[in-house]
């Protein structure tokens, strides 16, 4: 609950400071991560969404309850500043494209267990 409260005072706007996050991913539905990422102009092939704005433009890699990792993946959205206390309270810590959900086999069964870390895994592992 500390770590609940603690997020919810350091703000949206402020990127995260912690290494890792652990919680629930959630998925956009089929198209809706390709139109953001062209929106904003960007290269990526996929990206993903974190819930604080501050965290926009960082690479970040997923760990996954079997163990395998996704990564690295842009960061090329975020959760809107009304909905972001409710993603909190909820686990939810990060939302990936509908193929990467396929690809990891949780298209429309999520969320599932993940956590989210904003360093390399072998200089965090290591």
């Amino acid at each position: 609950m500390a770590a609940i409260v603690i997020a919810l005072l350091t703000g949206w706007s402020h990127p995260t400071e912690a290494g890792a996050l652990e919680g629930y991913a959630t998925h956009m539905n089929p198209g809706v991560m390709d139109t953001v990422i062209s929106n904003r102009g960007l290269g990526y092939v996929d990206g993903i969404a974190l819930n604080r704005a501050g965290d926009l433009g960082r690479n970040v890699w997923l760990v996954w309850k079997d163990g395998t990792i996704s990564g690295p993946l842009p960061v090329v959205d975020c959760a809107q500043e009304n909905h972001y206390s409710e993603r909190i309270r909820q686990g939810r810590v990060v939302e990936v494209s509908a193929k990467l959900a396929k690809e990891k086999n949780f298209y429309r069964v999520g969320p599932v267990p993940v956590t989210v870390l904003f360093e390399a895994p072998e200089t965090r592992w290591n």
